[in-house]
């Protein structure tokens, strides 16, 4: 049996990252190879370090309560990790070539590994694979997580891209940026997260240990909330008279343990769920449950992926942004959306897959 090596970005602070990771994982078994999701030493070593020492040594007590908060956290994240993914190598970034021939194929995505977060060659180099001959890169609905490149980047990011034999991209805005850094058009795909269908993710769903109102609006916020969200929640459960379940957030520590098989359930009963997350709404789409999404204040203008998955659905009006706010959700055709999505996603696995198979480099 064949075996692959997933390359993403691995942050255990972020529910959505482990999502797509086990959607990735879960696509890449159900076409018969096995697989193990790299590790980046930086991320899954130190990045807790300075939370704990912060927390306990750190002030003022305002900063050590939210290092706290983000170490309980990846504490309770990483357990999910541990459960569900099948971990692979620690590496750094500049170190990959040690592994370059451990695995058959090496698939990066989905997530937005091609954002370059620290700014490093090495981290660039890592993502569009580099490391191994081009028959073996793959790619899997990944993501810039920007509209632009920095300039000084540009003919790394074009002779990156140019690595790759197939290029797909999981928001319409990365698909028009590798048409104009390279001139080649480039799948457009579903997040993997929407790859699974509701009975795949209800296999690993876990009611709370907590005790659950009967009905309740969710919430969950990445960075602060906005006060356009505070203010929409406050109207909507005083007007539905329901309780409030606000997750990951520091002033209602009853709701930072909660695992993200336990997210699943809440999102999949709720009534209504507020949001900043992508990965928030793509599980409302897969559930069924209405939603209303907010743009986050400390990431401007990465909203491009929200855009195009409420487009693609037919939700805009779950937008904050949009003029129809509000409105019913209408989910009476997100079904038969999901089933093209899902054909597609598995169409481009077996084109990839295939051409690997062959053994043949970029022309």
């Amino acid at each position: 049996m064949k075996n692959v090596a997933i390359i993403t970005i691995y942050d255990d602070s972020n529910l959505g990252n482990r999502f797509q990771n086990y959607a990735v994982q879960k696509l890449i078994e159900k076409r018969g190879y096995e697989c193990r999701t790299l590790i980046n030493v930086k991320r899954y070593l130190f990045r807790g370090l300075k939370s704990r020492i912060v927390a306990f040594l750190g002030f003022p007590k305002k900063v050590a309560d939210k290092k706290r908060f983000i170490f309980k956290m990846e504490s309770v994240i990483r357990k999910f990790s541990e459960k569900y993914i099948r971990q692979g190598e620690v590496i750094r970034f500049r170190d990959a070539c040690k592994i370059a021939e451990s695995y058959d194929y090496y698939i990066t995505g989905s997530d937005q590994v091609w954002h370059n977060w620290s700014g490093t060659d090495n981290e660039l180099s890592y993502f569009f694979l580099r490391f191994v001959p081009p028959h073996k890169r793959l790619c899997i609905s990944p993501s810039f997580g920007r509209e632009t490149v920095p300039e000084n980047l540009r003919q790394q990011y074009i002779y990156g891209l140019n690595g790759f034999k197939h290029l797909s991209c999981r928001e319409e805005s990365g698909c028009r940026l590798i048409k104009e850094l390279t001139g080649r058009n480039a799948v457009l795909l579903c997040d993997p997260t929407m790859a699974l269908t509701s009975e795949q993710w209800d296999e690993i769903s876990t009611k709370p240990s907590f005790e659950l109102p009967e009905k309740y609006i969710l919430t969950y916020f990445l960075g602060d909330a906005p006060e356009a969200a505070i203010e929409y929640v406050k109207e909507i459960s005083e007007k539905e008279g329901l309780p409030v379940i606000n997750l990951y957030n520091m002033d209602y520590p009853e709701y930072l343990s909660v695992q993200p098989d336990e997210f699943l359930y809440l999102v999949k009963h709720a009534e209504h769920f507020c949001t900043t997350s992508f990965h928030g709404c793509v599980f409302s789409i897969i559930y069924h449950t209405p939603f209303s999404v907010f743009e986050r204040n400390d990431l401007k203008g990465m909203h491009g992926r929200i855009d195009t998955l409420l487009k693609k659905f037919g939700l805009e009006s779950c937008s904050a942004d949009n003029d129809d706010f509000g409105k019913q959700c209408d989910f009476s055709v997100v079904d038969n959306i999901l089933e093209a999505e899902r054909a597609r996603m598995y169409d481009y696995l077996e084109m990839i897959f295939a051409d690997a198979e062959k053994g043949e480099d970029v022309q």
